[in-house]
């Protein structure tokens, strides 16, 4: 069964909140993180129903490394640090795709003022929303004398849990991707031919000789 091949796959227990959209249907915007066909993505619920409510930050893997090593900066980091990441696509033209380029959409990561990091995804005619990482409100943290942590060091901390999480995840991710696909699709894993019975001992010795091969 495939549950990341060729589909998309929100991971529904990692949420950070938003404030409510401040519409009839009273829902409070969320910024999750999710897979499109294995490839991950920032996604935004903003509390509209349908897609006109859904803001998407598409990436690859590395990228989405990198940007979870630059959220590690930004907990470490001085209020008012910030990055911004821009997710392109190619214009079509007449259903086909051109040199060109345009914006889908951009991630910003930061630490504000107050020193509680946030994220942003900024969509053309979609609404501005800032999600900041911040304690639970059923959750108090408290240090040996009983008294409360300041939100800027929960925020940081957060920060960097958050980054080590996603970065387990992707890692899993691609692997289970990889299994997936070759169950899924026409690619298959190709078998070592000819190696069986082969003494370890000599087979070392023969990779040592076709190293000394090579012109370096």
């Amino acid at each position: 069964m495939s549950t990341l091949y060729n589909k998309y796959y929100d991971i529904s227990k990692l949420v950070i909140w938003g404030d409510e959209t401040g519409d009839d249907t009273n829902r409070k915007a969320k910024l999750i993180f999710s897979f499109r066909d294995g490839n991950p993505r920032i996604t935004v619920y903003t509390g509209v129903v349908g897609k006109e409510g859904v803001i998407s930050f598409p990436s690859d893997h590395p990228t989405m490394v990198t940007i979870m090593n630059l959220l590690k900066d930004v907990a470490n980091g001085q209020p008012g640090v910030k990055f911004s990441i821009d997710s392109l696509t190619f214009v079509y033209e007449n259903d086909k795709p051109t040199t060109n380029k345009r914006i889908v959409s951009t991630l910003h990561i930061g630490k504000s003022n107050q020193g509680l990091v946030y994220f942003s995804v900024i969509m053309e005619a979609k609404p501005k929303l800032v999600f900041t990482l911040k304690s639970s409100p059923f959750h108090a943290f408290r240090d040996k004398d009983k008294n409360l942590l300041s939100e800027e060091s929960i925020s940081s901390k957060m920060a960097l849990g958050l980054a080590d999480l996603i970065l387990g995840i992707v890692s899993n991710i691609i692997v289970n991707y990889t299994d997936e696909e070759y169950d899924n699709s026409p690619r298959k894993p190709l078998e070592v031919k000819g190696r069986s019975g082969v003494n370890p001992q000599v087979a070392v010795k023969e990779n040592i000789q076709e190293l000394d091969d090579l012109a370096l």
